[in-house]
């Protein structure tokens, strides 16, 4: 598995980020509405730096421990 910040989706523009609830873990991720220089937008779940630089999901038990 790469680190954080050696694959190429760590650098590609974040426009927006916008929460959704997952019912069947009953949480909250985070998703990203991205642009990349040769790729149309799209949004895509948002992945932050997690223990020893991997690269994990952005998520929350509730909505408002995202703010």
């Amino acid at each position: 598995m790469q680190k954080w910040g050696e694959r190429r989706r760590d650098y590609a523009n974040i426009l927006a980020v916008w929460p959704v609830y997952e019912p069947a873990s009953e949480k909250w991720y985070l998703h990203e509405f991205y642009e990349d220089n040769d790729l149309p937008t799209k949004w895509r779940p948002r992945q932050i730096a997690g223990l020893a630089g991997n690269p994990r999901a952005d998520v929350y038990p509730t909505r408002e421990e995202h703010f």
